[in-house]
């Protein structure tokens, strides 16, 4: 792989970024992903940004030659997956406040998906893996993070994906997260708390038999202390409700 990156300021408030990727993979192919970054300051505290870039990835080593499975088949002639993404994001600063809300889209050529082989054994409907085409995604994104003192810290995230393919029915549509950390001396400690929307798992190895899956929320703690410069010392604790 070989990448490139130029950077130039095309205007007093307006900033570029141009990036190329060289990908090769011995034996599947090369791709070459161009990137893109503008960058816009509106006033002292905001600016816009819109951002394109090219992805490449090359099918793993089971989606190729995966062999003696009852319920997915490996596939030798699958084909690199690619996907173009368009970002664009309004970002507000203050001095102890940041805020930003972005649209993104994700579209994909030669998306690598698990497909039915419409033959049923004694196992299930085995499936396997395919270039198909697929539908893009596309979503919002929303982040605040607020200082209230030298001490505490408020982060917060949310994701709204209010449109994927159906092969993406396993992904969750809305996630979210929230963060209050605490700093005092040597001291620190935070919590955080994940969520994940409804989701669906495929049953007996069969895509169109699926199962509801309840949406969760995650807590996380840790506790951290500062030894020496160059020794600290936490205790952490996952999955805490």
């Amino acid at each position: 792989g070989l990448y490139s990156q130029y950077l130039n300021q095309l205007f007093e408030s307006t900033h570029l970024t141009l990036g190329l990727r060289y990908d090769r993979f011995s034996g599947i192919g090369a791709q070459l992903s161009p990137r893109l970054g503008l960058v816009q300051t509106l006033s002292e505290h905001h600016n816009l940004k819109l951002l394109y870039g090219e992805s490449f990835r090359a099918p793993t080593e089971s989606e190729l030659n995966l062999v003696n499975n009852t319920d997915i088949l490996g596939n030798p002639d699958l084909k690199p997956e690619t996907v173009q993404s368009w970002e664009l994001i309004w970002v507000a600063q203050w001095t102890k406040t940041a805020l930003s809300l972005g649209y993104f889209e994700n579209h994909f050529k030669d998306a690598i998906a698990k497909i039915s082989t419409g033959v049923s054994t004694s196992t299930g409907d085995p499936v396997k893996y395919e270039n198909t085409s697929q539908d893009p995604i596309k979503g919002f994104e929303f982040e605040l993070s607020h200082e209230l003192n030298e001490q505490w810290l408020l982060r917060t995230t949310l994701t709204h994906i209010n449109e994927k393919p159906e092969e993406s029915f396993r992904e969750a549509s809305q996630l979210a997260s929230f963060m209050v950390n605490y700093q005092q001396g040597r001291w620190n400690a935070n919590l955080i708390s994940y969520f994940h929307s409804r989701r669906k798992m495929a049953t007996g190895g069969i895509n169109n038999e699926r199962l509801n899956l309840h949406s969760y929320w995650q807590l996380i703690g840790k506790l951290n202390y500062q030894l020496t410069p160059g020794w600290q010392a936490f205790i952490q604790a996952k999955n805490i409700s």
